[in-house]
């Protein structure tokens, strides 16, 4: 019992590091990526998975969507009218709602759920997506990780926590050694004792002759002959 919860407890330690490198990867990998595409290639809104992710910073989307909520956004072909789409528009993202679509012009007309007046039409080049769902108030951490002090945060944590299970993991193998280590010593112990013991008066396996009063050691006396009887010629 004792052998398969320390198995156990391992295989959880190296499941927890596994995910720990696997997070770390990706929240590294991705702010990478997003920057090179940003800085490098122009692209404001990287789909490097084929979806990408907007945080809502204002109230323009209220009730629908709220201030830090997470915006899934997939590339589409076509758009109609009702659908929340992100936009860029003079260097900004936008996440507003399609009112109006001029299909021979090329031109979509956008506005916020809590305006009143709509946004400047935009051509369907400055699309970069429609949302597909979102999750509120997640947006909030997404935030923190695209930050220095955030991504710093992360991988102090990650190592901290590889840190405390590699620790763990080390104890438990050293307390095993240990137990064996004891039971090892244990059986030596009884092996050296019954050895002591059967050494330690061979005479008791030969008992040595009674002795008399006198000192003199008992014979034990003789069977008696049955006399031979002697043919006569």
């Amino acid at each position: 019992m004792a052998e398969a919860a320390r198995s156990r407890k391992r295989k959880s330690n190296s499941l927890l590091r596994t995910v720990l490198i696997v997070l770390i990867s990706l929240v590294v990998g991705l702010n990478v990526y997003q920057w090179n595409a940003r800085r490098l290639m122009g692209n404001s809104f990287p789909m490097p998975l084929g979806f990408g992710m907007a945080v809502v910073l204002s109230g323009s989307m209220e009730p629908t969507l709220h201030v830090n909520d997470l915006v899934i956004v997939v590339p589409a072909e076509s758009y109609e009218k009702g659908d929340v789409i992100v936009f860029q528009q003079e260097g900004d993202l936008i996440i507003h709602r399609i009112i109006e679509i001029d299909e021979a012009a090329g031109m979509l007309q956008t506005r916020g759920d809590a305006n009143n007046a709509p946004d400047e039409p935009i051509t369907l080049t400055q699309v970069k997506g429609k949302e597909s769902f979102h999750i509120p108030f997640v947006g909030i951490m997404i935030r923190a990780l695209k930050t220095p002090v955030g991504i710093i945060a992360v991988l102090a944590l990650a190592v901290f926590l590889m840190h405390n299970s590699w620790k763990k993991e080390k104890a438990s193998g050293d307390e095993e050694l240990d137990a064996i280590k004891a039971e090892i010593r244990r059986l030596k112990e009884e092996q050296e004792s019954a050895t002591l013991s059967e050494a330690k008066d061979p005479a008791e396996k030969f008992p040595r002759p009674a002795r008399n009063d006198a000192g003199n050691a008992e014979t034990l006396p003789k069977p008696e002959e049955d006399p031979i009887d002697i043919p006569l010629k």
